[in-house]
């Protein structure tokens, strides 16, 4: 029996949940200044993590590569797939209502601040390294290559790599 189940809690019951989203979404904001040199985070960007991170074979994806390949590495892994499930752009359309509901979250738990007359984010510096389970620790991880892959290119060319329009 895993710890999830021990606490009676399916694996969509802790995935879909604002706190944990807005848990991952500072976690990408966090490495994304790192990475990127600046505090604050484009807020669009946050409606692409929560799509990306969820999502099994994109997750797989993320999961396999190297954190300091890089976002045209992942994305070529992604345009290089049969399958439809990759459409990134119809899945942040759908998951449009839950990442507003994490970002939420997010500020009510004081894990990032908003700045809406830049349409900025910034993460507020908290600890918590401590996933509670092994699931959470690899939905963070995935979210921190994001964060870091995001904060290596533009806008314009995260984009065109993912196919998507913010």
């Amino acid at each position: 029996m895993n710890e999830a189940e021990s606490h009676g809690l399916s694996e969509s019951q802790i995935v879909y949940n604002s706190p944990l989203g807005g848990f991952l979404l500072s976690n990408f904001a966090k490495k994304y200044a790192l990475f990127s040199g600046r505090d604050r985070v484009p807020f669009t960007l946050l409606f692409l993590v929560l799509p990306l991170v969820y999502h099994g074979e994109t997750r797989e994806a993320l999961r396999s590569t190297q954190a300091g390949s890089g976002l045209r590495i992942f994305a070529s892994k992604l345009n290089k797939s049969r399958s439809p499930t990759f459409m990134i752009q119809d899945r942040a359309i759908g998951f449009r209502g839950l990442s507003l509901t994490c970002v939420s979250a997010a500020i009510e738990m004081g894990f990032i601040r908003l700045f809406p007359e830049t349409a900025e984010i910034c993460c507020v510096d908290l600890d918590y390294s401590d996933a509670p389970i092994e699931l959470i620790a690899e939905l963070v991880k995935c979210a921190e290559k994001l964060g870091r892959w995001f904060a290596e290119v533009d806008i314009r060319e995260l984009t065109k790599l993912l196919k998507v329009l913010l």
